[in-house]
């Protein structure tokens, strides 16, 4: 399965776990698992087995301040509960350039999930460390 955010700037301000939403579905093997429709941030487990997944999130931000900082941390959950493993996180402090103030970062982790069964769920879960963060993940 792939799935993505083609529209893209969902908030990455929260300072609480909120799961990131996906609004594209690249590729998807639905004897295995589907994105849930309706619930957009939601992996829907069809087939019990071993499951390996990635993320690879890249945010941004564009703003007017030159000492904003963010941390944006990534987790899974599977069923509700975060996992030990697999997370991932990224700095981003402003820089003031010749093209104005930019800010990105990005990161990548990967999980494997044994004994995993039907009707399991999977999210990808972020929280911001900090406390005016201004990102959008891409």
């Amino acid at each position: 399965m792939r799935i993505g955010e083609a529209l893209g700037g969902q908030d990455m301000t929260v300072t609480t776990n909120t799961a990131l939403t996906f609004d594209t579905t690249t590729e998807e093997d639905t004897a295995s698992f589907v994105h849930d429709n309706i619930s957009t941030e939601r992996i829907d487990i069809q087939q019990d087995g071993d499951y390996m997944f990635f993320h690879s999130i890249y945010n941004a931000r564009s703003d007017t301040a030159n000492s904003l900082r963010e941390a944006p941390f990534l987790e899974w959950e599977i069923n509700g509960v975060a996992e030990q493993y697999g997370t991932s996180g990224s700095y981003n402090r402003s820089s003031n350039d010749a093209a104005g103030i930019t800010s990105s970062s990005a990161s990548s982790a990967g999980i494997i999930v044994p004994n995993m069964l039907t009707n399991d769920t999977v999210e990808l879960v972020e929280t911001n460390e900090a406390t005016n963060a201004l990102g959008t993940y891409q």
